[in-house]
């Protein structure tokens, strides 16, 4: 596994992590990278954050939500996947 694999498995745990803890948790990427992962901000830049994002949607972990004014929100998945 290269550095950034194991960068972006340790990111995805943490967001996974964050919202098996808080399940009712929607944020905005700014708000996920500055509250859910205060820790790992200074490692991980929003691209990545996104990035990883992105694909918890794809696999049904995440969902994002985009509201009228075209705010982007990401929260965890119905049913509790994740």
């Amino acid at each position: 596994m290269t550095s950034e694999e194991s960068e972006i498995a340790r990111l995805r745990a943490a967001i996974l992590d964050y919202l098996r803890r808080n399940p009712d948790a929607a944020d905005t990427l700014g708000g996920i990278v500055s509250w859910w992962l205060p820790a790992e901000s200074v490692r991980f830049d929003a691209s990545r954050v996104e990035r990883v994002l992105e694909e918890l949607v794809r696999e049904g972990f995440v969902v994002k939500s985009v509201l009228v004014e075209g705010t982007v929100l990401y929260a965890r998945a119905p049913g509790g996947k994740g």
